[in-house]
């Protein structure tokens, strides 16, 4: 089994936080212009501001299948 170095993470970590998102914040998320005509790159991957931008959700053509 694997074993966590206690000091390793002390060294390294000095806190953590969490937050929520503004209202505001949330639509400028959520919101995605679909202004690129080309649907995948050069690799196969989903283009930026294409039919299949990551920024909305999985897609059933990413052959990764991760959001």
């Amino acid at each position: 089994m694997f074993k966590i170095d206690d000091k390793l993470i002390q060294d390294r970590l000095s806190g953590v936080s969490f937050s929520f998102f503004t209202d505001d914040e949330i639509k400028q998320l959520s919101c995605v212009e679909v202004n690129n005509i080309q649907t995948f790159d050069h690799l196969d991957n989903p283009a930026p501001h294409g039919l299949h931008d990551k920024r909305m959700g999985i897609s059933p053509f990413d052959r990764t299948g991760s959001c």
